[in-house]
């Protein structure tokens, strides 16, 4: 960005902390709960948070949708929604959803790379760390970290029935209750869902109504242990998500059209074509609470089996996979108020096994030739011990922390592409964070962090180079900013700054791409977000950010002759958003009608910057109508102007694309209980 454009982002930026005078409802206060429990107030960190209110309005149903709620954080199918790519402060993926920039965590759980996409139940609140999270979070949390929060149950006994209707085959089902099992012992939560997601494009010799969207099916159930009184506590969680639908489809990239042209009629009826996903997902997690501290216990457990079978002219690809994770985490930490040293200690581990088989066929089907057939299989063993340690002195301030890993990769590969690796590193990641409470209502802070990615193996191998495997790449990150906070009014600002050296990049040309270690990129800008509440009657939320992400040194040069100082792919230069709620009261009836306008500035999907879309603006409208006490029913509309914008595109002589949803709309009707 130029030096003219920041400095005016800034100064209008920091106009909008000026105090207002203000009165109505307060805001509800905000419990930041990663690896530790502090009040966002206290935070000394750039963090948005979306509690469950603020999800139905949105009507988000899946982790999908929550660019519509956090416009700084991009996300985008990479071929196929089950792998979507997820960009935060300019630091991305792309095409490397294997090993995601932003990681997702599910109560304290890390999520596996495949599960990025998964339905939200039974969930509290969803909150958005912004800026690398290495120390307590570890690896591939270079850009931020997703922390999903279930609800917790309690005596009181309550649920919710959901049910919706929506053009484009839209349509979803949801029920969760919750409550004692045995008073003040053992609480019990159980939660089901069913939707279809629209898909943008439409497919002439495809009947199927999900092309381009998903279909999802999910239970979570849960136990709780808790005896009033005790110290002590028990939770036990499971999940199951399915999803499936026809992905991989993709239109002409120079046309505005939603109309697939890689499906050929004459392969279809000879082949199957359908992508899915079976996410499976076990936790247990213990906690004693001492005087001062807490020691807590997490265990997991988790599968996905993954079916993708792929036409692509008269082309097909199958390509199986099996994912097995488990992770173990042992953490103590302080707890409470008024402690003159807070800590959080560590111990972690986590092994990950997955199997993959990929064919290739060409000449179908009169004369099916096997273009590659690989089999490969994954192993990787991480350990970590890490601390963090806050120092409270007048003012506050942080000490910082510190995280020592230890990352083992195995590799097999068979068939067309044979033989084996592996490789074992060692990681030292460190962070030292300040805070200054300047008056009761301002808050400075500033943070330099440490992040990283793991050095492995092409987890979609296409060639003999990939048995040679990639290095780690790291991170560092900068960032100061101010938090204001008043009854009715939270108002956030924050410059950063964020180098990466060795960038793991998929490069090449579909299907034979090949991941490695490309160069260095540099991302820089400033974002903000505010959350006011003038009367009681109305919400007022605004955010937006300006960034500038480049490669400062590309070496890749056999696949980008001169891609020095071009842009990151998948990184908006800048994004706005503004919501604006009502909350109108008729007697016993309650109308909340909601308006929401969301600019995407203009990026690339390649590295060589040649696959552009330009800037968009997308508008949602929806109003609530409570005609009783716990009902509600909700007319929505997501683009509103039926925008037509890509979401993905790549070149294989031909561009390619895949478009972003039409416009959409529906009612839903809810009740609680």
């Amino acid at each position: 960005m130029s030096v003219k454009t920041r400095y005016y982002f800034t100064r209008l930026a920091l106009c909008l902390f000026t105090p207002v005078l203000m009165a109505g409802t307060e805001l509800d206060p905000i419990v930041v709960s990663g690896k530790r429990v502090e009040k966002l107030d206290q935070f000394n960190g750039s963090v948005s948070v979306a509690d469950r209110q603020t999800l139905s309005d949105k009507h988000i149903l899946n982790s999908y949708h929550l660019d519509r709620i956090f416009p700084n954080l991009h996300i985008a199918s990479a071929s196929s929604r089950l792998f979507p790519t997820l960009s935060l402060r300019g630091v991305t993926s792309a095409n490397d959803f294997y090993t995601p920039a932003v990681t997702l965590y599910v109560d304290g759980v890390p999520q596996l790379p495949v599960a990025a996409m998964q339905s939200l139940l039974n969930v509290e609140r969803v909150e958005l760390l912004k800026g690398s999270q290495g120390t307590l979070y570890g690896k591939s949390a270079i850009g931020g970290v997703l922390n999903v929060i279930s609800q917790v149950p309690d005596n009181q006994t309550k649920g919710s029935i959901q049910a919706g209707l929506g053009n484009k085959h839209v349509y979803n089902l949801q029920g969760n209750i919750s409550g004692a099992l045995l008073k003040d012992l053992l609480y019990g939560t159980l939660a089901l869902s069913g939707d279809n997601q629209a898909g943008g494009m439409t497919g002439r010799y495809v009947s199927d109504k999900t092309l381009g969207g998903m279909r999802n099916r999910a239970v979570n159930a849960g136990l709780l242990l808790a005896p009033s009184h005790q110290p002590w506590k028990v939770r036990l969680n499971f999940t199951q998500d399915r999803s499936f639908g026809k992905q991989y489809a993709f239109v002409n990239f120079a046309q505005e059209t939603r109309e697939a042209i890689t499906l050929d009629p004459s392969l279809l009826p000879h082949v199957r074509f359908r992508q899915g996903r079976d996410l499976k997902a076990f936790s247990l997690s213990a906690d004693y609470t001492f005087e001062h501290s807490m020691l807590s216990l997490i265990l997991s457990q988790q599968k996905a089996n993954i079916d993708n079978f792929i036409p692509y002219y008269n082309f097909y690809s199958t390509q199986p996979e099996t994912w097995r994770q488990n992770s173990q985490e042992l953490r103590w930490q302080t707890i409470g108020e008024n402690n003159n040293i807070d800590a959080v200690f560590v111990l972690y581990r986590q092994q990950l096994t997955r199997d993959r088989i990929y064919l290739f066929l060409g000449n179908i089907p009169t004369n099916p030739t096997a273009y590659a057939d690989i089999e490969s299989r994954h192993k990787t063993l991480d350990y970590a011990a890490y601390a963090n340690l806050t120092w409270h002195i007048t003012p506050h301030f942080d000490l910082g922390g510190v995280r020592y890993g230890r990352d083992h990769a195995k590799v097999r590969y068979a068939h067309n592409v044979q033989g084996e690796n592996k490789k074992t590193q060692s990681v030292v990641l460190g962070n030292l964070t300040a805070g200054w409470q300047i008056t009761p209502n301002l808050r400075w802070f500033a943070n330099i962090a440490q992040g990283y990615k793991p050095h492995g193996y092409n987890f979609a191998p296409t060639n003999a180079e990939d048995i040679n495997g990639f290095q780690q790449e790291k991170s560092i990150s900068y960032e100061s900013g101010l938090r204001f906070n008043t009854d009715n009014l939270l108002a956030n600002l924050a410059v950063y700054q964020i180098r990466s050296r060795n960038v793991q990049l998929y490069d090449g040309v579909p299907p034979t791409l090949i991941i490695h270690n490309v160069g260095n990129s540099r991302s820089q800008g400033v974002e903000f977000d505010i959350n006011w509440q003038p009367i009681e009657q109305l919400a007022v939320g605004f955010a937006g950010f300006v960034n500038q992400a480049k490669f400062t040194r590309y070496d890749a040069t056999q696949y980008c002759a001169d891609c020095n100082h071009n842009r990151v792919p998948f990184s908006p230069k800048y994004g706005a958003s503004l919501t604006l709620t009502g909350n109108i009261v008729l007697g016993e009836q309650l109308i909340r009608p909601s308006v929401s306008v969301k600019r995407v500035g203009a990026h690339y999907f390649d590295v060589e910057n040649k696959l552009r879309q330009n800037a968009y603006t997308l508008l949602d409208a929806q109003v609530g109508y409570s005609p009783l006490a716990r009902t509600e029913i909700q007319f929505y509309v997501h683009n509103l102007t039926d925008k037509y914008y890509r979401t993905y595109a790549f070149n294989n002589a031909v561009s390619y694309a895949q478009p972003g949803v039409g416009r959409t709309f529906g009612v839903n009707v809810k009740y609680e209980f």
